[in-house]
């Protein structure tokens, strides 16, 4: 089927309706759920092509700005403030009392709003 110009513009307006580019993850080491958000592909892309070909440091630096450009409250300066950040991405591994398991878990549920298949990130992170 041939989708029309007013089809494509509709799934638009529906998708901006549904919250496709928003969505809240449950995490147990905050105690309740933090909101991620879509940002552009290429900065996704840039991130992703880093974590293909670099050792185990540059992998979890690579999450890192992945969940910190993901999720607009981490960006608060008085939130970096109040967990006394030298750089801004540090608020990351401070708020989530360096805890990998949710920074893998952030990580995932942003990578799935691409559509990508997350289930090997661990082997990622490993290789």
């Amino acid at each position: 089927m041939k989708l029309t110009l007013e089809q494509l513009i509709e799934r638009k307006l529906s998708n901006q309706d549904k919250g496709n580019f928003v969505k809240e993850v449950e995490l147990a080491c905050l105690g309740g759920a933090i909101l991620i958000k879509k940002i552009p592909l290429t900065k996704i892309i840039n991130c992703i092509s880093e974590i293909e070909n670099a050792g185990t440091e540059a992998k979890f630096d690579a999450f890192i700005e992945i969940v910190y450009n993901c999720c607009p409250i981490m960006q608060e300066k008085k939130l970096q403030e109040a967990y006394e950040c030298g750089e801004p991405t540090d608020i990351v591994c401070r708020l989530l009392d360096d805890n990998v398991g949710a920074l893998v878990t952030l990580a995932t549920e942003i990578l799935a709003m691409y559509g990508m298949d997350s289930e090997n990130l661990m082997d990622k992170l490993k290789n």
